[in-house]
């Protein structure tokens, strides 16, 4: 069961860049957990996550926080 955060917290992001077209993208922390799970990553691996444009695997660039949705 999830917990919903106050509303005056913030959430991490990820984000993105596609090597193959530019396009970026930033995901939720949650969902980059989500992503994870089942997988067999070493400490600090994070998951794949495709190019919504071109579905390029695109690299990871940086975190930040900000408001959930």
């Amino acid at each position: 069961m999830n917990k919903r955060q106050p509303p005056d917290e913030k959430e991490e992001w990820y984000k993105f860049e596609c090597p193959k077209c530019g396009e970026e993208d930033e995901v939720p922390g949650f969902v980059i957990d989500e992503f994870a799970m089942g997988k067999n990553l070493k400490p600090g691996e994070l998951p794949g996550v495709a190019c919504p444009d071109c579905n390029a695997k695109m690299k990871f660039k940086y975190t930040f926080e900000d408001n959930p949705y």
